[in-house]
């Protein structure tokens, strides 16, 4: 399959590729994100917090001085990983309803058409649709990161002589499973389809299919400045936020549990 020609137009904003190569999907999800991962972790993570106080009112609300350093190797290639999947999973949704033509220039839409390979199976349509919602797609991630990352904890006690099972666990555990849940549905009903559509036509460009594969180091790659912007406003601002005026949780070992 050719390449797209930098003289080319993407109808979307009427611009040539190599222009809107550069604005759409290097600086506007480059920028935005850096915005995005700060108000969503800062702003989102609060109004979460305030909502899940109204649906569970009888549960009191605490937090877990972690000691964690401000760069985590292993956290960030699992969170990395998961924000992937959810780019992969809202992409699928997005390539479904979005006019795909609209990302992609005249030349390739005919060229495409011409060798039978649907737009939403393509590289150009795949990462066009991923960075457009970019920073929406990591500030969502970024709200599960701040209320794991300061160590918010809920739990409800049994009062009086109630008999009933004592419950305490970490906030982020009500949220991420939503997010996680979308990510994993959206990217395996994507990867079936794929799959699919490579059994009924074993002759297509298996050369897009690979470029999608990998599709995953640009991805990560355009993550890794939000997120350090989000680990230096987590450490200075977030985690005093989203503490304020709750009490700190003494970590507890076996011997605390047993009678």
């Amino acid at each position: 399959m050719q390449g797209t020609k930098a003289d080319e137009t993407i109808p979307l904003f009427n611009l040539n590729t190599k222009i809107h190569f550069l604005l759409i999907m290097i600086i506007f999800p480059l920028v935005v994100s850096l915005i995005s991962v700060v108000v969503f972790s800062l702003f989102f993570s609060y109004l979460f917090l305030k909502f899940k106080n109204v649906v569970s009112p009888k549960y009191e609300n605490a937090y877990i001085n972690i000691e964690d350093s401000k760069f985590n190797l292993k956290k960030f290639m699992i969170r990395a990983i998961y924000f992937y999947l959810l780019c992969l999973g809202a992409s699928s949704t997005f390539l479904s309803v979005f006019d795909l033509s609209q990302i992609i220039s005249p030349e390739r839409v005919v060229e495409y058409a011409a060798v039978g390979i649907p737009l939403e199976y393509t590289y150009n349509a795949f990462l066009g649709s991923i960075f457009l919602i970019f920073p929406i797609l990591i500030g969502l991630w970024a709200i599960g990161w701040a209320l794991e990352d300061a160590g918010l904890m809920h739990y409800r006690l049994p009062q009086g002589n109630e008999k009933l099972l004592y419950k305490i666990e970490p906030v982020f555990s009500k949220f991420n499973p939503i997010v996680k849940g979308f990510a994993g549905i959206g990217a395996i009903y994507y990867l079936i389809k794929v799959s699919i559509y490579l059994l009924i036509n074993p002759s297509y460009h298996i050369d897009e299919i690979m470029l999608v594969v990998f599709s995953v180091l640009p991805i990560i790659g355009a993550m890794i400045p939000a997120y350090l912007v989000y680990i230096i406003f987590s450490h200075k601002i977030i985690n005093k936020v989203l503490r304020r005026n709750l009490k700190e949780l003494r970590i507890l070992n076996k011997n605390d549990l047993s009678t």
